[in-house]
């Protein structure tokens, strides 16, 4: 039996809760629930005590490192960091939190948002600390992960690329990606905007390539781009 490891969590964070955007740099994660019980006691229970819970608040606190790419933050944290100072419906995100080893924990609710930076030393990397505090049920879902359908690609904006500038993937099935692909060189940064989005840094590959991108459910049919030099 091997014990499972804290870091196992995910957390994505949506406008309209269908188009999603991973939260990155994520270095704790505490998922609450709170429940409040009344004694429910009567006579019949020949002198032991009942109780019934009558209400129940969830909420999620994260800790994340705060990454850049190419000098922007990232997407997942600033959306965050943007409905932390609004009112009524902007104040609120919705938010999804499940295994990322595909398990079967998976959960989804609609929050009210707080934002604010937790570390502020002079040797402290810059960290934020985002708390969603629960409006309405939290429910189970479907773990993401578990999907058995392969990404597909649909459209591969612009081509051709430079090396080492940002390329979109637009398609399905891109949530959870663990590689992206140009013909035989990987990747080595990009982001899941969305399950149907992908921005990526055009690695040094040069020439024609064919682009695919894997997940746990498989890899995806090859999209071609040309890759040239960066000036």
């Amino acid at each position: 039996m091997t014990t499972a490891l804290a870091r196992r969590y995910r957390a994505d964070v949506s406008k309209d809760g269908t188009n999603w955007v991973q939260i990155m740099g994520m270095n704790d994660f505490n998922p609450t629930l709170d429940r409040t019980t009344q004694d429910s006691s009567d006579y019949d229970s020949d002198g032991w005590g009942s109780n019934e819970i009558t209400m129940q608040a969830w909420g999620v606190d994260i800790k994340a490192s705060r990454k850049t790419t190419a000098s922007v933050f990232d997407p997942g944290q600033e959306l965050c960091r943007s409905a932390s100072d609004k009112f009524g419906e902007d104040a609120r995100l919705y938010v999804r939190w499940y295994d990322k080893n595909g398990g079967t924990e998976a959960y989804q609710g609609r929050g009210i948002v707080e934002f604010s930076r937790s570390k502020t030393g002079v040797t402290d990397l810059d960290e934020a600390e985002i708390k969603i505090t629960g409006d309405g049920a939290r429910k189970e879902i479907p773990n993401p992960l578990s999907s058995t359908s392969a990404p597909a690609i649909t459209a591969v904006s612009p081509s051709p690329v430079k090396v080492g500038a940002l390329l979109q993937l637009t398609g399905s099935g891109f949530t959870g990606a663990t590689a992206i692909k140009f013909g035989s060189t990987s990747a080595a940064v990009y982001t899941v905007v969305s399950d149907g989005l992908i921005v990526v840094t055009t690695p040094n590959a040069v020439g024609a390539q064919s682009l695919t991108v894997t997940s746990p459910a498989g890899t995806s049919t090859g999209a071609d781009v040309t890759v040239t030099a960066a000036s």
